[in-house]
């Protein structure tokens, strides 16, 4: 390899179309970039084939997403590129996940500014079809775009002004529960209404307007973007639900024809639907049907083609009538979504992450470690929250205190919240949200059988790689990442928590790789010898925290003393695979054990390899 890879990743490609006779294809290619030039191969991420183009980098003129109706496919984005053959040709990509996309463009944008190539400000946010763009009916395919990035300039424009955005960046959102204002500054959500979004510069609290003008914040969770369609008010309708989740939940109801209809993780496939049969007969095994929901050429949704529908919902109440070529006829959401509870406001209030201590009423004890005692409590009588009531004398408090504001805006469906911390007294207390079922080590100790359901512990591993994948992203280092410090709530839901807090422990028995708490089984080895930290030692962390899992919950290396550890992984000795562990996730765990931290993948890339090995497996 002749240069450090910047990012890799699967996508599906579109045919360049360079010849108007040529047939539209599109075919799933591994996408390297490098600081140079932007590649793609056939084969999958970890076992490449050959490679099938190759573009420089200074060729690129812009890069930026394009609308889902031009390709029939979500999270997709547009490669510009120049040629001295052909006329400006364009390289047509589809993602997973919005989130994927926007990765993606981020990543060659900051190539390209590297390079000093700066990119086209106009671009055409539909395709070229039928002799003429979709998006301005010009004919001419070297056109100027018709519409502006902000991308042409090299130097960011100006800050707006305070709790204002531009009118093209407003966006409609619909509540999905009624909230009370709790402060001077808050607006009332009534559920169903939609309300027009005007900043978001707040993670967990947004202003919005609502239709007599009134403007103010809610919380964040309380609403969800407008699809348009009405999904988003659909219990059934579970956006960004993985299809492992889905066949957890499904199994976990078992009730014929009850159903989840969520996006595809396919990029040529808009929506999947996942159903409950037990093959007609009462006590028949529970199985889980994928179905893809696609669109026809009147624009028109189908599960079977004989039975179109102008939209989903329409769609999905004709085969809660009849089956239609499905295995079953649909009849609802699986309970645990059914009238699922109100969620929590995080940080209470839309200005404040200091709590007052006399707001907290406290309860019992939910388990104690390194830090200090961890308690359930209510705070302002309602809510129930985790609260870490610090050990006095165990950590740098000032310096904590100057960055938990920080800490507070870190926002992933898989990451436990921190709501908010106590500071006007001693000792500290770190409030965050409450998992029900605890930390995810004794929850696997527990329930033993699922040791032999390897999908389960394979949708825990890729839960927590994707939380992981968001702290990188944010360049924060976990420093501590193992099942004890990872817990359960509700529907197997796993959450990584006491992200960083090792950065502040005063206790040299913690901090030092020769301290008798230092927790040197999940250490990489530059951690243990320079006591190196970064993205890569939380990666060789990962893979032990892979192996906890697949293995029930057992120490690792366990037969072995913290001394002999240090010396058997320095001489290339590694964990065994378990017994119910697949030899797929053992190679997995291998990767991420190398003991060059350049050479273990990034978190992003696992994600990745997790799902792969999840569809292997089912």
């Amino acid at each position: 390899m002749d240069e450090s890879e910047i990012k890799v990743g699967a996508m599906t490609k579109r045919s360049q179309q360079k010849r108007s006779y040529g047939p539209v294809n599109f075919k799933e290619r591994v996408f390297v970039l490098t600081q140079s030039k932007l590649s793609y191969y056939e084969g999958t991420i970890y076992k490449r084939g050959k490679v099938k183009g190759s573009f420089p980098v200074s060729t690129i003129t812009f890069v930026g997403p394009i609308n889902d109706r031009a390709l029939n496919r979500k999270s997709s984005f547009q490669v510009r590129l120049t040629s001295i053959i052909h006329n400006d040709c364009y390289l047509y990509c589809c993602t997973r996940s919005q989130d994927e996309r926007n990765e993606w463009i981020n990543a060659i944008k900051q190539v390209c500014q590297s390079q000093n190539n700066f990119l086209k400000d106009h671009y055409h946010p539909d395709i070229y079809n039928n002799g003429m763009w979709q998006c301005c009916n010009h004919s001419e395919k070297n056109a100027r775009g018709c519409q502006t990035s902000g991308d042409a300039q090299p130097h960011a424009p100006g800050p707006l002004p305070k709790d204002t955005v531009r009118h093209d960046q407003e966006t409609t959102v619909v509540a999905l529960y009624d909230f009370t204002p709790q402060e001077s500054g808050d607006v009332a959500l009534t559920m169903g209404e939609t309300y027009t979004v005007t900043d978001t510069s707040r993670p967990y609290w947004w202003k919005v307007r609502n239709k007599r003008g009134e403007e103010g914040y809610i919380p964040a969770n309380f609403v969800k973007y407008q699809t348009g369609d009405g999904l988003e008010t659909m219990s059934w309708f579970q956006k960004d639900m993985t299809r492992q989740r889905a066949e957890y939940l499904l199994k976990q109801d078992g009730k014929e024809g009850n159903f989840i209809v969520r996006d595809s993780s396919q990029p040529s496939v808009i929506y999947t639907l996942s159903v409950v049969t037990k093959g007609g007969q009462i006590k028949g095994p529970v199985v889980v049907k994928h179905y893809h929901i696609k669109k026809n050429s009147c624009d028109e949704f189908y599960l079977s083609e004989k039975h179109s529908m102008p939209n989903i919902i329409d769609l999905i109440n004709y085969h809660k009538h009849n089956a239609g070529g499905l295995v079953t006829r649909l009849r609802q959401a699986p309970l645990s979504l059914e009238g699922n509870p109100q969620p929590s406001t995080h940080m209470f209030s839309n200005s404040k992450w200091e709590i007052d201590f006399n707001e907290l009423d406290f309860h019992s004890e939910l388990g104690s470690g390194q830090f200090g005692v961890v308690k359930l409590a209510t705070i302002r009588g309602k809510q129930y929250v985790a609260v870490k009531i610090m050990k006095e004398g165990t950590m740098e408090e000032d310096q904590f205190i100057e960055e938990a504001e920080v800490m507070t805006k870190l926002t992933h469906p898989n990451l436990v919240g921190l709501y908010g911390v106590v500071v006007q007294q001693r000792p500290i207390c770190i409030v965050t949200e409450f998992m029900e079922e605890g930390c995810l080590l004794d929850y696997i100790r527990k329930h033993t059988h699922l040791q032999s359901h390897p999908d389960h512990l394979l949708d825990m591993s890729y839960q927590i790689c994707s939380a992981m994948k968001y702290l990188e992203s944010q360049n924060m280092i976990h420093r501590d990442l193992a099942a004890r410090n990872c817990l359960v709530g509700r529907n197997m839901v796993v959450k990584v928590a006491d992200f960083g807090l090792t950065r502040y422990v005063l206790d040299d028995e913690y901090t030092s790789s020769l301290g008798s708490k230092f927790p040197i089984k999940w250490a990489a080895p530059e951690v243990l010898n320079y006591t190196k930290f970064s993205s890569k030692s939380d990666v060789w962390a990962f893979g032990i925290l892979v192996w906890e899992l697949f293995t029930g919950g057992k120490m690792p290396y366990r037969a072995l003393s913290n001394t002999e550890v240090v010396e058997r992984v320095a001489h290339g000795h590694r964990l065994e695979r378990p017994q119910s562990c697949p030899h797929d996730v053992y190679r997995l765990m291998l990767k991420t054990w190398d003991m060059e931290p350049e050479k273990r993948p990034s978190f992003n890339n696992l994600c990745y390899e997790v799902e792969d090995i999840i569809d292997v497996v089912n």
